[in-house]
């Protein structure tokens, strides 16, 4: 009966030194891959066909894995551009770009994926507007920056971008069609808001006094 016990005492060890060794993972220190950026998350400025612009490609947050560097390259008429993503993920790149431009996008060195510059016909809906008697945008005393504004009907949300630090908030509104949203931004940066859209059109540029 004892050495039955023993028997059994040791071949529970065994299974416990075996789970804790899986719980454990791998070890040795391998650098793991870094994540690819989401396409889900990217908005970009439409272009009208045989027009290049300037667009911008904005990536809501958790486009990326976090602070780093973002890589944009237009594979159809050569170029790319270099910006730096905030810690929820979110980036603003802007370059010269024509509709159906195939972009390639990539994340600290992460495999790049593929995004397409849209097209848009030449009637564009209105962008958000100013509130009569509402300062626009206002510096907050504890940093950072408060934008308020309008939007047409039917327009559920916004993105406001602001330029330089790379910031991007998406805001909902309310039953009045206004929104109010803070971001990260500094005294004199530009700040531009869309309505929330896969494709944008139409923007409002505004300055932080």
């Amino acid at each position: 009966m004892s050495r039955q016990t023993r028997r059994t005492r040791g071949g529970i060890g065994v299974f416990v030194l075996a789970l804790l060794a899986l719980s454990c993972g791998d070890q040795s220190g391998s650098p793991q891959p870094v994540p690819i950026p989401d396409p889900k998350q990217f908005r970009c400025t439409g272009v009208l066909r045989g027009q290049p612009v300037d667009v911008s490609l904005l990536g809501l947050p958790q486009a990326t894995g976090g602070v780093g560097q973002v890589l944009v390259r237009n594979i159809t008429r050569g170029g790319e551009v270099r910006v730096q993503a905030s810690e929820s993920g979110s980036f603003v790149a802007a370059f010269e770009a024509d509709a159906k431009d195939l972009l390639e996008v990539s994340f600290e060195g992460s495999r790049p994926v593929s995004f397409e510059v849209p097209e848009i016909g030449p009637t564009a809906s209105p962008p958000p507007s100013a509130i009569s008697g509402v300062p626009p945008v206002e510096s907050r005393p504890e940093g950072g920056a408060r934008v308020r504004g309008k939007v047409a009907a039917g327009v559920r949300s916004v993105i406001a971008v602001a330029l330089t630090s790379g910031d991007v908030v998406v805001a909902a509104v309310d039953g009045l069609q206004r929104f109010d949203l803070t971001l990260r931004a500094a005294s004199g940066e530009q700040i531009e808001v869309y309505n929330e859209a896969l494709v944008l059109q139409g923007v409002w540029s505004l300055s932080v006094p």
